[in-house]
């Protein structure tokens, strides 16, 4: 991933920007030199408290995966790319993995 793609796509750096806020409410994204940093480097900002126990890279795969099932709607069934749609896409593939980490009392 390129920054210049991001720069090119703003309804995709904006999907980033949203989703972000939802998962790792400690630091903003303000620019997609933040986000490559982040990638690059492997130094995640913490996760929002109620995520506390999902790796960060998970939650950062979650956006990805969004980010290309929207895509692929838009190629093979012609959904447009709505970035609220995108955006609630991604919530609940962190919710699953909140979840699917957070240990349950029997």
């Amino acid at each position: 991933m390129r920054v210049s793609h991001l720069d090119a796509c703003p309804s995709k750096f904006s999907v980033w920007k949203l989703a972000w806020s939802h998962a790792f409410s400690s630091r903003p994204l303000s620019s997609p030199t933040d986000l490559i940093n982040c990638l690059e480097q492997q130094q995640w900002p913490h996760p929002s408290s109620y995520l506390e126990l999902v790796p960060p890279s998970l939650l950062f795969s979650s956006f990805i995966l969004g980010i290309w099932r929207a895509h692929w709607d838009l190629i093979y069934h012609q959904v447009p790319f709505a970035t609220s749609l995108v955006v609630t896409r991604i919530s609940k593939i962190i919710d699953a993995l909140h979840a699917e980490t957070t240990p349950h009392l029997e």
